[in-house]
């Protein structure tokens, strides 16, 4: 099969005339005066330890504008900490997806995937807007019916200024705090490792704040530049018309394919999830907001839209209502730092080269103007987070990734490329 479109524009200007701007914030003090004080989740259906590691949170008071320092919400975040003591004081942050997720969706993925053995202390914070952070949601009892009901909401509850500080320069100065919070009362090596939406998360804080960690990792890359989520069903398309390529030249694949065209097509969508996992709101809000629309791009209608959509054998499946509320969803304005990219850190890039979310002709993009700081893997057959596939004995993004967070602590093999 031949891809149908490609859409890979490469921007190379920047924008000028944004709207917003940020106040410079001294997070390194602010934490020192904002200690964590860690204690029992007490969050029903997750246990208080597991597979050798205990399970703590603790929540910190941020401030809401970063800009107009006053009023406070929770930012929170969980630990889980060998219970068997290391010499090794490493530490590392992982960074959910999303737009909306909250740490807690790789409670289970972070343990299973790093064995307590290793000696590192995981940490999951919560994105302000979803999770044990501050929500956002449509009504006093978390509801996440968006509607045009719960945009009055949210402007009732938070204004319009307090609702523009639910954003990822928001949550890249929270990231800040929580770090340099933690490594106010402990010392060591501090990775981040992000995946999807994180990686956009992560870039943002790497814009900010270049120095505070000493390594950083993204797995299924975000391109600030040219990635487009109202764009994104010919590019999803183009990764599924690639994998069946793949798929019908392997019996054990293409057995479960018909060769008759079903009368429906088959429909897969995510449940609806508690807050505690994923805010829909804070992803309607960042969404519409920063990442519908690349830099320079222009707006399509939802003809368009939906014309692209039902081209496609494979796409994500958005709300019906989605157009009709963009016009009046209350969009934060974007900062200096949105379509730009960090420049002054070394990160490891990884991406699968079926990925349908955060396609990999889009991360080699940035990958190719990022040379000078940033070393690039494509994983040849893999999908949406490559180190997932630890899951099924493929070990080598897993290894790849813990050897560049923390060289001192694993064998020099797990560097080599040759696993790929």
């Amino acid at each position: 099969m031949h891809q149908i479109f490609t859409f890979i524009l490469f921007i190379v200007f920047i924008p000028q005339g944004y709207y917003g701007q940020t106040t410079p914030f001294n997070a390194t003090n602010y934490a020192r005066t904002h200690r964590c004080v860690w204690s029992a989740c007490n969050v029903s259906g997750y246990p208080s330890s597991f597979l050798g590691y205990a399970v703590d949170c603790c929540v910190l008071g941020v401030p809401l504008n970063y800009a107009q320092p006053g009023r406070t919400i929770s930012s929170a975040m969980t630990r889980l900490r060998p219970i068997q003591a290391s010499n090794q004081t490493n530490v590392l942050f992982i960074l959910s997806g999303g737009p909306g997720e909250s740490g807690w969706n790789l409670f289970y993925t972070a343990m299973y995937s790093i064995p307590a053995s290793a000696g590192i202390t995981i940490i999951l914070p919560d994105h302000r807007g979803t999770g044990l952070s501050t929500a956002l949601s449509c009504d006093n009892n978390g509801s996440q019916n968006i509607s045009v009901a719960c945009i009055k909401y949210l402007l009732s509850k938070w204004g319009t200024h307090g609702l523009d500080q639910f954003s990822i320069t928001a949550a890249a100065h929270d990231l800040s705090v929580q770090i340099q919070s933690y490594q106010a009362d402990y010392t060591g090596r501090v990775g981040v490792f992000a995946v999807s939406y994180g990686t956009l998360w992560l870039d943002r804080f790497l814009q900010i704040y270049p120095n505070v960690v000493q390594s950083a990792v993204m797995d299924g890359v975000f391109n600030p530049i040219i990635t487009s989520d109202s764009r994104t069903d010919p590019l999803t398309n183009s990764v599924g018309e690639d994998f069946l390529d793949h798929c019908q030249l392997q019996p054990s694949c293409s057995q479960f394919f018909s060769t008759e065209e079903p009368t429906n097509p088959a429909t897969v969508v995510s449940s609806d999830l508690p807050v505690l996992l994923h805010s829909q709101v804070l992803n309607y809000h960042i969404t519409q907001s920063e990442t519908w629309l690349a830099v320079n791009e222009s707006e399509i209608t939802a003809q368009t839209f939906n014309h692209w959509h039902n081209s496609t054998i494979i796409s994500r499946k958005y709300p019906s209502n989605y157009f009709a509320l963009r016009a009046p969803w209350p969009k934060y304005p974007l900062d200096q730092y949105y379509g730009q990219y960090a420049k002054n850190s070394q990160v490891l890039m990884l991406s699968g080269q079926l990925d349908p979310s955060t396609v990999f002709q889009q991360a080699s993009c940035l990958a190719a103007i990022t040379t000078k700081t940033r070393k690039f893997y494509a994983i040849p057959l893999a999908g949406h987070v490559t180190v997932d596939m630890a899951q099924v004995s493929y070990l080598c993004p897993l290894t790849l990734t813990l050897s560049w967070l923390f060289p001192a602590l694993f064998p020099p093999s797990w560097s080599d490329t040759q696993c790929i």
